[in-house]
């Protein structure tokens, strides 16, 4: 195209018209730099989600027994609920906060699945409490936190008093039954 034909051009289009090619321009360039690149990962995330999805449904469909006895066997024994009280009370030394007297009843067995609740009385210092209260929770995954009621009395105190709810999960057919305790015969067994 010769200099003549490109001004002839450019009078008859004016200047909305040159602002118009070099939109045009630029939203090609968008077109092929971000869109395209973008639809392409899309349809390889679609595809990737289609080849995995029929394979996690045959799991899902194929084991639901076999999830079910794998949980039971992370429930402990309900027999082994004085050794659980032993456990809290050593996680309590551990982390130097002291249990008084717990309040314990036990929840009515569901099938193989029994709960024991417990009100721990705690005192100590804050961070101690929140270390003993992460310590028994990522050492026992059968045990469920219910309930945390922290108390000062002065706010010069270091000291704080907790009251914690905490829930066992326990398995009645693994081991024996389970044992008939107060709060007052687990407290004592902690001393």
């Amino acid at each position: 195209m010769s200099t003549t034909s490109a001004d002839a051009v450019i009078a008859c289009i004016g200047r909305p018209g040159i602002l118009g090619l070099g939109l045009a321009a630029f939203a090609l360039g968008w077109w092929l730099s971000v869109v395209e690149p973008a639809r392409e990962r899309l349809a390889g995330l679609r595809a990737q989600a289609a080849r995995a999805a029929p394979s996690t449904r045959a799991v899902v469909a194929a084991s639901p027994g076999t999830d079910v006895e794998r949980f039971f066997e992370l429930l402990p024994p309900a027999a082994s609920l004085p050794d659980l009280a032993g456990a809290l009370n050593s996680a309590a030394v551990k982390e130097a906060v002291r249990l008084d007297k717990a309040d314990g009843k036990m929840g009515r067995a569901e099938g193989r699945l029994v709960r024991y609740e417990f009100t721990l009385p705690i005192r100590g210092d804050y961070a101690g409490i929140r270390r003993f209260l992460a310590g028994v929770l990522n050492t026992m995954p059968f045990l469920a936190l219910d309930a945390v009621s922290v108390s000062r009395q002065r706010s010069d105190s270091g000291a704080v008093e907790a009251q914690i709810k905490l829930t066992f999960f326990l398995d009645t057919t693994a081991g024996e039954s389970v044992p008939q305790r107060t709060g007052e015969d687990a407290a004592r067994s902690r001393r």
